[in-house]
């Protein structure tokens, strides 16, 4: 499973925090990856999702500049 996240929408001095996490133990979850993008942006965002038995989430978090909308998407893979 992959999450793609367009990050178009992007201007300088933004910078946001995207986490995936993996939910264990009965739903407690725990940080699997975790990165930061600063300013405007080119490419789309890909983050591999891990298998899980338990389930999982991803975030996004504004750090600094301008709230935003971000188009996404989840695939299968392989």
């Amino acid at each position: 499973m992959a999450c793609l996240i367009s990050t178009a929408n992007m201007a300088a001095g933004d910078l946001f925090r995207f986490r995936v996490y993996e939910k264990i133990n009965a739903g407690t979850a725990v940080v699997v990856y975790e990165c930061y993008l600063n300013g405007a942006q080119s490419e789309a965002l890909t983050l591999a999702v891990p298998p899980v038995t338990e389930g999982w989430e991803v975030s996004i978090m504004r750090v600094s500049g301008s709230d935003r909308s971000f188009a996404w998407s989840f695939r299968l893979v392989g």
